[in-house]
Parts: C-alpha cells; sequence; structure tokens
C-alpha cells in the first residue's frame, strides 16, 4: 500500500525551531501542512537494489534509510513508527529541501526476515523509562545496529520461539544483515526451569576479580600498564570456553552450522565512560566505569537511571567479536556463538534494579551479558547481567552462580515454518 502525494512533493519549510512533524495520510496534501512549495524527493528501493523516484510515499513494508536520506540546512529526517510521522530534526531555516530514500524492510533473499516480520505491527521505544511487562504478542520494535536496521522482540511476547539443533531458543531480534539472533531457552519451552542455561559459571577466570582485564569476552594481560594491552583479544574468557564447546558439540558436530550465520557480530562494549568517583584509564585495579554501565546507572552514580539509554551500535572494532569470515569486527571468533548483551535486555523490557518476571528473557536463576560493568571500589571487576528477579544489574566476574545462555544467528536467507509461538515455534527447513 502506497500514500498519494497529491502535488507531487514540492514543500518549502519555513518554521523556527528544532523540529518539524508532519504526517504522510492517505490522500493527505502535503502542503497543507507547510506554507509554499519546494522540493521533497521521494525514492523507493525496487527489487533490484537501485531507487526509482516516485510521488508516492511508502505506507507498510518500507523504513525511511536515514543515513541516505539528506536535507538541506543540515536538517536530518527520521521516521517516526509511534506517530506514523516524519520529524525533521535541526530545522533552523526555511527554503529546506529533503531527498527521502526508503528501503524494504526486508531485502527479497532476506527470507526469515519477511517470515517473522510478516502481520507484525512495527514500533520504536525512544524513551526506556521502567521494565515491560505488556503482552506484546504481534508486535515488533525497530532501532539501528551495526549493519543497519533492527526489529527486536520485547515484554511478554509469546510469538518469538524456534525450535533448533534439539533445543528451544527465543528471537532476541532481526539484525541489520536479516540473519536472526536467539538465545537458548533448553529442551523444552518452559521459561522458568534450570535447564534455561547450559551451565553456571564464573565470568572469567577462577577466582580472579582484581584486573580490568577480566571485563573482556576475551581479554589481554593483567597486570599491564595501558589500556591497549588489557582488553586485547588473546585469552578466552570463561564464557567463551563454554560457549564454544558446547557450540562444536551442539551444533558444529550435528553438521548444522551450515543454518548459522558466520558474518554477525557480538559486541563486548569496553569503551569508557566518565562517572563522578571513576576514572577514565581502563588498566589494573584503576577505578574505572564502562559505558554499558552509564546506559543503566546514573552518571553522578548516586542511583539508577529513571530512563535506560540502550543502543545496538557497538562502538569499537576491538569489542565487536566476528568471525574470520565478517568483514567487520575484531575477526576473533573461532565458533559464531556469543552471549547476549545488556542493551539487548534492556531493548526486550528488561530495566535497572526494577524486577520484572513479565518479559520473555526472564528464567527466574541471573544469567550473564556479554557487557562490562565496571572495575569498582571492592577491588571487583564487575559485568551486567539479567538477574533471578528479572532486572538487570552486574554481579562480580569471579562468582560462579550466574546461568551461560548461548547465542547463535541463523542466517537470512533460511525458511522457516510455524509461527513462532510455544505450540508451533518456527523450525528450519533443510533448502
Amino acid at each position: 500500500m502506497k500514500r498519494k502525494i497529491l502535488k507531487v512533493c514540492l514543500i518549502l519549510i519555513v518554521v523556527s525551531g528544532v523540529a518539524l512533524i508532519f504526517k504522510a495520510s492517505p490522500n493527505e496534501d502535503l502542503e497543507s501542512n507547510l506554507n509554499k512549495k519546494k522540493e521533497m524527493a521521494i525514492y523507493i528501493k525496487n527489487s533490484d537494489g537501485n531507487y526509482e523516484k516516485t510521488n508516492m510515499i511508502p505506507n507498510e513494508g518500507y523504513i525511511l534509510n536515514e543515513e541516505k536520506s539528506i536535507c538541506s540546512n543540515n536538517a536530518k529526517p527520521s521516521w517516526n513508527f509511534n506517530s506514523k510521522s516524519f520529524v525533521i530534526k535541526n530545522l533552523t531555516k526555511g527554503s529546506t529541501s529533503c531527498y527521502l530514500y526508503f528501503d524494504n524492510y526486508c531485502r527479497p533473499e532476506d527470507t526469515a526476515c519477511q517470515t517473522i516480520l510478516a502481520n507484525k505491527e512495527i514500533d520504536s521505544r525512544d524513551r526506556i523509562t521502567g521494565p515491560l511487562v505488556d503482552n506484546t504478542t504481534g508486535k515488533i520494535y525497530v532501532t539501528k545496529d551495526n549493519d543497519g536496521t533492527s526489529f527486536y522482540f520485547a515484554g511478554d511476547v509469546d510469538n518469538n520461539w524456534v525450535y533448533f539443533a534439539n533445543n528451544y531458543w527465543r528471537i532476541i531480534r532481526i539484525n541489520g544483515d536479516g540473519s536472526v539472533r536467539m538465545i537458548y531457552n533448553g529442551p523444552t519451552t518452559d521459561k522458568t526451569d534450570e535447564s534455561t542455561k547450559i551451565s553456571s559459571s564464573f565470568y572469567s577466570v577462577e577466582g580472579k576479580r582484581d584486573d580490568s582485564a577480566y571485563v573482556g569476552y576475551m581479554y589481554g594481560t593483567p597486570g599491564s600498564n595501558n589500556y591497549q594491552d588489557t582488553h586485547a583479544n588473546i585469552n578466552d574468557s570463561a564464557v567463551k570456553t563454554i560457549v564454544d564447546n558446547w557450540y562444536k558439540d551442539n551444533i558444529l558436530n550435528l553438521n548444522l552450522d551450515k543454518y548459522i550465520s558466520k558474518t554477525a557480530s557480538f559486541c563486548n562494549d569496553r569503551t569508557i565512560t566518565e562517572m563522578t568517583g571513576y576514572g577514565t584509564l581502563g588498566y589494573g585495579n584503576n577505578l574505572t566505569a564502562y559505558s554499558p554501565r552509564s546506559r543503566m546507572y546514573k552518571l553522578d552514580n548516586t542511583g539508577w537511571l529513571s530512563v535506560n539509554t540502550p543502543t545496538l551500535l557497538c562502538a569499537q572494532k576491538n569489542d565487536l567479536f566476528t568471525t574470520n569470515l565478517a568483514n567487520t569486527g575484531n575477526n576473533k571468533l573461532i565458533y559464531p556463538v556469543g552471549l547476549i548483551s545488556l542493551d539487548e535486555a534492556i531493548f526486550a523490557g528488561g530495566f535497572g534494579n526494577v524486577p520484572n518476571n513479565n518479559f520473555y528473557l526472564y528464567t527466574g536463576y541471573p544469567y550473564w551479558t556479554m557487557s562490562p560493568c565496571s572495575m569498582d571500589t571492592d577491588g571487583f571487576t564487575y559485568i551486567s547481567d539479567v538477574t533471578k528477579d528479572g532486572s538487570v544489574g552486574a554481579t562480580g566476574a569471579n562468582w560462579k552462580a550466574p546461568g551461560v545462555r548461548p547465542v547463535i544467528n541463523l542466517k537470512s536467507d533460511i525458511i522457516l515454518t510455524g509461527n513462532g509461538t510455544s505450540d508451533n515455534p518456527f523450525r528450519v527447513e533443510a533448502n
């Protein structure tokens, strides 16, 4: 379905302020929202990957390519899924023209994406001010990741189940490259059984807690006097060894790796954030707060954030874990398996220090994420986790209680059958 623009999209923006919002309703003359005429050109990507100019704004099945779309006078176009409106940010001058490019939600070759998004309501969560406890079955949310646009499940949802490799999984999101990220749930669809984890483990090295190196999914040389050597990707953490061995035994040895994306990435964000009482050295036992902490805790360290600010963008190549088959990231993974990130857990419905037993990642048991938290005042390195009450928090890296839940990514072109419910989960069909 497309929305007709009656007067060939000639628009002049003459507004003082920081943002203009206008809706593209069916049969609506967009000039009525503005004062005079100026050009707004619209391009839609076709099946061969090229853009064609049109006088029609797509309604469903397309998303605004915010990186490619441009406006004059440094204005920034974006699309608000909540209000189904364009938002032109940084609008400070008149005579502003825009060139808008729309891409398909899913590329033609991304069959898994097409199946998962079928009949889904697309929405966004601009401000995350608490846990998401609502039944959101039939809805999926959108944000950006390093590969483009990612569609993620959130809340109390029951249509993101997959049966694969003799186990049940929960889809976390469709990645920007079309691959499908999912987290292990075990041999049954019981959401609160201990079998939702493959084991419990300390995060890094048994008994070790006194060096910033141990926040790494892979780590460098403890005792180093600089950030680079501390966070070099030389040694495997304990959790990486566990999930690698699990992948080898349960995916590779069963000849199921042909369905797994070898180019999808995992983020172990070790960038440093400035917080009161913490330095920015990031080595040894120097007090250090890592960026995932600032997306959950207040920057002045007086309490918890009233607004959590997750992101699926991984800032450093060194922290973006990929195999050597990927064109991005650090190419340090032997097997294409990892852990969920703190940011993914927050997007899914978790929230800092607020219990939530009504979102799909709640299991009643604590488990590790892949996201560092801090080298703290007690001499512990802390890693972010999903707690037993369904909040998100942090646990000392040498504590063995948290569980390990592998995360894998299915290829974008796989064929899925089923409808994703616990009674009729998606299943990977041979192709």
